[in-house]
């Protein structure tokens, strides 16, 4: 019951507002299956579904929460004249319920990653002393992450200093995330700005995206990989559909140890002739 008078407020509020700012007829471009309310509210020109993970396969989704998004997601299918998915299995997943299903993959802001390479920039302070090697990813970290992996990484390597940044997500994962933080080698940045991202990303030796081998990240087509190739860094990941559209220019493991083995090789024998080749993917 709440959940309807919440919505219900919402509806208010935004036809409140549109009639201030004299919209009418507005393109709704919504992004959740549990934004179908929002569909008919508004006298609406056109209704974009805009679809970047497969929703029911969050941590912490039991099977009737699951099988209620499902449909709910089918419903915001069918009745949406436009659907953006960004990966592969996405579109083939949605396109069977709406014809007009495009696939649009995920970018990169190009020129700030290439304006950060060639400009002279101090290096943030948070990063600037830590000891070398510097293994880096930048992105949410949370039970996406597979931080048994990273933990491995890390207690393998105390040499090595693991960097962390974006904001920390511990649902599900925080007695994970409480080990990390007592190892020494391992470092938490916390969330920065969007305009400060390129400037860390530089510092980092090796990228890493070590994400679990779920349905979740099957769908997903993660913003990170194209920030790390713009930088046309070394990019070790795990095995996952969206990665392997770049095989031949970044690293797929399949294990901890092929993990920490590409690592290893991206340190002592770096490719620099796929830096251009990364560079290139990210432009695109």
């Amino acid at each position: 019951p709440l959940d309807k008078i919440t919505g219900w407020a919402w509806i208010f509020l935004l036809r409140r507002t549109l009639k201030r700012l004299e919209f009418h007829r507005p393109i709704v471009w919504l992004s959740r299956p549990d934004m179908l309310n929002f569909i008919g509210a508004f006298d609406e020109q056109l209704v974009v579904y805009h679809v970047v993970d497969e929703y029911s396969s969050y941590y912490g989704v039991n099977a009737e929460s699951r099988e209620k998004i499902k449909i709910l997601e089918q419903k915001m299918l069918k009745m949406a004249n436009l659907v953006i998915v960004v990966s592969e299995k996405l579109h083939a997943a949605k396109s069977l319920f709406n014809e007009h299903t495009y696939l649009v993959s995920n970018g990169v802001d190009y020129d700030a990653y290439t304006k950060v390479l060639t400009d002279i920039h101090p290096v943030p302070w948070d990063i600037s002393t830590l000891p070398k090697p510097i293994v880096g990813y930048s992105g949410l970290i949370s039970s996406r992450l597979d931080l048994g992996l990273i933990e491995y990484i890390a207690r393998s390597r105390p040499g090595w200093s693991l960097v962390l940044m974006g904001e920390v997500n511990d649902n599900g994962c925080k007695d994970d995330l409480n080990r990390l933080k007592e190892l020494k080698n391992v470092y938490f940045l916390g969330n920065k700005k969007i305009d400060q991202v390129p400037h860390y990303v530089k510092v980092f030796d090796v990228c890493i995206i070590p994400y679990k081998q779920d349905e979740q990240t099957q769908n997903l087509s993660p913003l990170k990989l194209y920030d790390f190739m713009a930088m046309g860094k070394e990019i070790v990941t795990t095995d996952f559909p969206a990665a392997q559209e770049f095989k031949d220019i970044i690293y797929l493991t399949d294990s901890k140890e092929s993990f920490i083995r590409s690592i290893e090789k991206c340190l002592t024998e770096p490719h620099n002739g796929l830096f251009e080749a990364r560079r290139h993917a990210a432009s695109l």
